[in-house]
């Protein structure tokens, strides 16, 4: 019994590391995104700040109505295909720190899943009982499946580094 304790103990711990590493990563990944969009502000203020002190004194230098509101709509233009680069910048940034963080919780996902397959099936072996593994190996497969159906593609991976597939570790 002592050993099998220390076999939850030890699986339990290694699923704790990996979801505190998935964090840390995941911590890391939106601090990085939150840089980039601070750093694209203060840019875009410093340029708004120079461009507007610049256009305020043209502006002021109109000597007629007519040449001010020429003055006024040359900068209406240039300043609506900035706002608009400006969300597109966002929208980069944005959909790159998307892409990040799906990409590590897919995996993490995909960890986890294995290591919660491979503890059932240690379990089932270790405890010599098929007749009630049925149980525990269905709950596995309807997590997986799940786990599946959420996923971006929905498409099962190829195991990595010649280890066995969820299903295969499912299924032992």
């Amino acid at each position: 019994m002592f050993s099998q304790s220390a076999h939850y103990r030890t699986s339990n711990n290694a699923i704790f590391e990996a979801q505190l590493a998935a964090f840390q990563q995941l911590s890391h990944i939106a601090i990085e995104g939150a840089e980039k969009l601070v750093a694209l502000n203060l840019a875009a203020a410093r340029a708004s700040a120079d461009e507007s002190t610049a256009a305020a004194k043209e502006l002021l230098s109109a000597e007629d109505p007519q040449s001010f509101f020429v003055l006024a709509a040359a900068y209406a233009k240039p300043n609506a295909d900035k706002a608009y680069a400006f969300s597109q910048h966002i929208n980069d940034i944005v959909t790159a720190t998307k892409e990040e963080f799906t990409k590590v919780a897919q995996q993490q996902t995909a960890d986890l899943s294995s290591k919660v397959s491979e503890l059932v099936a240690s379990v089932v072996h270790t405890n010599g009982a098929p007749a009630a593994a049925e149980a525990p190996k269905a709950l596995a497969r309807k997590a997986d499946d799940s786990a599946e159906a959420k996923s971006a593609k929905g498409e099962e991976q190829a195991p990595e580094n010649g280890k066995k597939s969820k299903r295969e570790a499912i299924e032992e």
